[in-house]
Parts: structure tokens; C-alpha cells; sequence
């Protein structure tokens, strides 16, 4: 921070900060954003459980469901040619109950991409994520 010691006279307190190692430094900031962006330092969980009333989930390569009472497993889309497919999932709901879609926590590996976006659309958000190919 700059503070004024006399007239046209002010020294650069926060200088410090640029040359020298600090592991961590909390910045107080007021921001509205509609997007925010981020690549994971090392591999964390990027979010706890998450209750959902929709979820939307495209890029895929391949979608397989779990196996159902008495029945197998079923994989309604593959491809092997890099073709992308999606899916959504809208819990139910009727006038006495409210269904939810949990989401598990988001363990993502180091240098993952994250994107946040606000959707236009109240309590609705876009997340992004991006890998590093090996």
C-alpha cells in the first residue's frame, strides 16, 4: 500500500511483497464476476458433496450407467473416433416431495483447469475442467 508522507511525498509499503518469497498473502477484495478461472496446484478435492437439482455434463466419450436391480450394466454411448456425447439428469419432484441429484466430491489431479461461469439463470452455474492429456 502507498501512504502519503507530505506533499508529492509517498512510499511503496506493499514493494515488499514483490521481492520476497511469501507462501501465502490474504487479499480482502469486494468483486462481482460472472466468470472465474483456475488451475488446481497440486491434486485436491475441488468441491464437498453437492446436493443438485439438475446437472448437465458434455464432452464425453463414453457414458456407462450402473447396473440396476437384476439387470447389467449399460453403456448407451461410446466412441472410439473422439465423437463427444452428453447427458442430463433433472431430479424429480411432485406437490408433497423434492428430489435432489448428490453429486460426489470433485477430486481432480494436479494442473486441472477450472472454469466457473454464472449462467444467466438464478442459482445456476457452468463448471468447466480441463486435464492435462498423458
Amino acid at each position: 500500500m502507498a501512504s502519503r508522507r507530505g506533499p508529492g511525498k509517498y512510499t511503496r509499503d506493499c514493494q515488499f511483497l514483490l521481492f520476497a518469497h511469501v507462501n501465502e498473502t490474504e487479499i480482502e477484495a469486494d468483486l462481482s464476476l460472472s466468470e472465474v478461472s483456475f488451475v488446481l496446484p497440486t491434486q485436491q478435492a475441488l468441491t464437498r458433496a453437492i446436493d443438485l437439482s439438475t446437472l448437465g455434463v458434455s464432452g464425453l466419450r463414453h457414458i456407462e450407467l450402473p447396473q440396476a436391480v437384476d439387470q447389467i450394466a449399460q453403456t448407451p454411448a461410446s466412441s472410439d473416433d473422439g465423437a463427444e456425447f452428453g447427458i442430463g439428469l433433472e431430479a424429480a419432484s411432485d406437490a408433497k416431495r423434492r428430489g435432489t441429484i448428490t453429486l460426489s466430491p470433485l477430486a481432480l489431479p494436479a494442473a486441472t483447469s477450472v472454469w466457473v461461469k454464472y449462467s444467466g439463470l438464478p442459482r445456476q452455474y457452468r463448471l468447466s475442467l480441463k486435464g492435462t492429456k498423458r
